[in-house]
């Protein structure tokens, strides 16, 4: 009994001192900012207070979620037992990666601290200790556990993919940020839990591979963003579909069955064609790859990895014929997509016509709404159909301010825009230039999918908007086009 002790207390002095050297590399964030009003976007939103965790790696500089320091206005910091907060600014943020680096520029706060190190993508079974300021405190929390699970699967802060690694250390909000820890290096950072299973203390780090990328991305000075191939595939699991390609007993691969615009510019893929192999891995025709977990993964994170600007070699079967491809990541997660993950900082572009607020949807507007119309739901993770410099964007109107002319559009909220006097726009952009150009006594609007249309008389718009601006202290925007006059010009009011 005695020499059990004396192993245990051998033990907890190792782990004491390991702790030790880890909380002078933490640091406590704060982060006063406010949300964006998407029902008035001409207004700010409201001001709010959180925080967070970082940690000091090589450079003085403290990396974080990108969460954690979202939407500034100020930030500070401080270390572990000081009772002096340093200002701080945001030197670089990824919101598809949920990473953010922070700096300080005064000397004094890195004054006593430690440097953490990357270690490499953590093993199945690894004891991990995380560290973070959760609620529920004020101090430096420390929880362990073991990584349970690696994966490929969404971040909650940007609605976009990227490997992730599971564990069932506790890690709750405020934790965010902070490192976790395997053989005394930084295995990932803490960014987000589950919900559902907290009574199993599920929670999810950032692991080494991601923020390796993150660091790389920067080097430049910019944030490029995590690279995307727009295409849909299927799995080729299927007996008869894989005859019907030609596809060999020992070939894997997915079939492309639709191209988004981005890739129909390219020229470099067809629909039809089955890709078997990415960066010289073998694609499951499950749609996998092997990984280091010994298990497999979703094929996605062969791009993932990857940085803007690179080639990608890639092999696809097509009329039964292998073609090899050198292909070039020119986008982004985000560029590909027609509705936005999240973005920090955002700005809301509006239009105001009559009371109709209309804005572009982006995921942000999503998150709050218990219903979300059809129309948005089949277009939620639809990549671009045009590869053109004006965005392919979804146009809605997100809210009716009640006024006399609106009476009986109430019923239009949360509807989308597809034309306007029988012309179709996708985008702000092109909603404006069609308003510049009526030359008729009404302004048309139709909507998706079932075309009912609001018409606004020209003489009234005149008349009631400056009404309704005052009343509602409505912004224009400033891209917004010139009001629409009430006069009509004589030829167009000759034809009516």
């Amino acid at each position: 009994m005695r020499r059990w002790l004396v192993l245990l207390s051998g033990l907890l002095v190792v782990n004491i001192s390991l702790a030790q050297d880890v909380r002078n590399a933490v640091v406590q964030i704060f982060n006063q900012g406010h949300d964006v009003n998407f029902q008035y976007p001409w207004q700010n939103g409201d001001m709010v207070s959180g925080s967070g965790t970082g940690v000091i790696i090589a450079g003085n500089r403290i990396l974080t979620n990108a969460h954690v320091v979202d939407n500034s206005l100020l930030l500070q910091v401080r270390k572990v037992g000081s009772d002096k907060k340093f200002t701080a600014e945001v030197a670089f943020m990824s919101d598809e990666r949920d990473l953010a680096l922070v700096t300080v520029k005064d000397p004094e706060f890195f004054r006593g601290t430690e440097v953490m190190s990357l270690g490499a993508l953590p093993l199945l079974g690894d004891e991990v200790t995380t560290y973070g300021f959760p609620v529920g405190g004020t101090q430096l929390a420390i929880t362990r556990g073991v990584v349970s699970r690696i994966d490929y699967d969404v971040y909650a802060h940007s609605g976009y993919p990227n490997l992730i690694c599971q564990v069932d250390a506790a890690i709750n909000p405020g934790a965010s940020g902070g490192p976790a820890i395997v053989n005394g290096h930084l295995a990932g950072l803490n960014f987000q839990g589950l919900p559902s299973a907290k009574a199993a203390n599920v929670g999810y780090i950032i692991p080494p591979p991601v923020i390796e990328s993150f660091l790389k991305d920067i080097a430049d000075g910019k944030v490029d963003g995590v690279p995307e191939i727009a295409v849909v595939t299927q799995s080729t699991e299927n007996p008869q579909l894989r005859q019907r390609y030609a596809l060999a007993e020992q070939d894997g691969g997915v079939l492309i069955t639709s191209l988004s615009g981005l890739e129909k510019e390219k020229g470099l893929f067809k629909e039809g064609d089955v890709v078997v192999s990415i960066d010289g891995q073998s694609i499951g025709n499950d749609s996998t790859v092997r990984f280091a977990t010994a298990d497999r993964i979703d094929m996605n994170i062969l791009i993932a990895r990857r940085q803007l600007g690179e080639s990608l070699p890639i092999s696809v079967i097509r009329e039964g014929k292998k073609v090899d491809i050198n292909y070039p990541l020119t986008y982004s997660l985000k560029d590909a997509r027609i509705l936005l993950g999240h973005q920090s900082n955002f700005v809301p572009d509006y239009e105001v016509i009559g009371g109709l607020v209309i804005v572009e949807v982006n995921q942000d507007m999503m998150r709050g709404w218990k219903y979300i119309p059809p129309a948005v739901d089949i277009q939620r993770f639809e990549y671009r159909k045009t590869g053109a410099a004006v965005e392919d964007r979804l146009l809605m109107v997100i809210n009716i301010l009640p006024d006399e002319m609106n009476i009986g559009y109430e019923y239009l909220q949360f509807s989308i825009i597809d034309k306007v006097n029988n012309i179709s726009v996708s985008n702000l952009q092109q909603l404006r230039e069609q308003i510049k150009k009526i030359d008729s006594e009404y302004l048309a609007l139709g909507f998706a999918p079932h075309n009912p249309q609001v018409l606004f008389s020209r003489k009234v718009l005149a008349e009631r908007t400056p009404i309704i601006t005052e009343r509602y202290k409505v912004k224009p925007s400033e891209k917004s086009p010139p009001a629409l006059s009430a006069e009509i010009p004589s030829a167009a009011a000759t034809t009516q």
